[in-house]
């Protein structure tokens, strides 16, 4: 989830949902540009428009016009346990202007889609306490659909990007270490040299799900 904050840049409101007021009477809406949006995401004004109209058909957003502006509302914003934290300043540039890990994906790349499903899965999996996400390789196919062969790849370029940072601990009654995944920009004071590796937390196995599509 992600709300309005106080950033010092003109536009940088159009960057977050917000909560409710005069102009947005709702929680989770927001009327940034076009212009904002592609110049954030590296993306051109058709990809946008394209993307956006995947979202909306998909059933995560609508549209409706105020005056000349485009106002989004993302669908059940507040519905407890159906969002995730995401970073929001230590994802931007330093004018917050650009997201500065999209620079890096050329939407050409298979390894760069299974990247993102991987880091959305990272961030509604990430443990509060721990501010860690464990997920076994079969778990990270199960909710994701990668496939097993490919999700070192993609565990890769979300470290080269700087979207997550990758932990060994200890398997819990078992020889080896196990993989953790923290997000860049979540509660960086909470890591393993404050909440210590434990190893009575979470042994990589899948939550219950309905639907692994």
């Amino acid at each position: 989830m992600i709300d309005c904050i106080d950033i010092p840049h003109q536009n940088s409101h159009t960057f977050y949902l917000h909560y409710p007021n005069d102009q947005f009477p709702e929680s989770g809406q927001t009327d940034v540009p076009y212009r904002v949006l592609a110049e954030a995401a590296g993306l051109s004004r058709a990809s946008v428009s394209a993307g956006l109209k995947v979202l909306e058909a998909r059933g995560l957003i609508s549209r409706t016009h105020s005056g000349r502006n485009v106002i989004y509302k993302l669908h059940r914003y507040n519905v407890p346990g159906e969002w995730a934290k995401l970073p929001a300043r230590a994802l931007y540039s330093s004018d917050f202007t650009r997201i500065l890990p999209f620079k890096h994906f050329t939407l050409r790349n298979k390894n760069e889609l299974n990247a993102l499903k991987l880091y959305y899965l990272v961030l509604a999996l990430r443990h509060n306490a721990e501010n860690l996400a464990r997920a076994a390789y079969d778990t990270i196919h199960l909710y994701t659909n990668i496939p097993q062969n490919d999700i070192r790849g993609a565990i890769s370029f979300l470290a080269a990007v700087n979207l997550v940072h990758v932990e060994a601990s200890p398997r819990v009654g078992e020889l080896g270490y196990r993989n953790g995944y923290r997000p860049v920009g979540i509660s960086p004071r909470i890591h393993a040299g404050t909440a210590g590796r434990r190893g009575d937390w979470g042994d990589g196995s899948p939550l219950p799900i309905t639907d692994a599509s």
